[in-house]
């Protein structure tokens, strides 16, 4: 709740810039969902393609 942590020595520097900012306890200074996407770690990182149907049915639909 206070914002107090420590992040591990291993961690790269970029992403420690990212926790520290989706850590930040002042909702008006947070990083929004729009900056976690651009940020420098996010876009260096594999990318994630969402499903075009979250709710379509994956494999055969008979049970077997």
């Amino acid at each position: 709740m206070a914002g107090t942590y420590t992040a591990p020595e291993w961690l790269s520097a970029e992403a420690r810039d990212l926790l520290a900012r989706m850590l930040t306890v002042d909702p008006a200074q947070r990083i929004t969902l729009e900056g976690v996407l651009q940020h420098p770690w996010v876009r260096s990182t594999l990318r994630w393609e969402p499903p075009n149907n979250y709710f379509a049915v994956q494999g055969d639909a008979s049970g077997e």
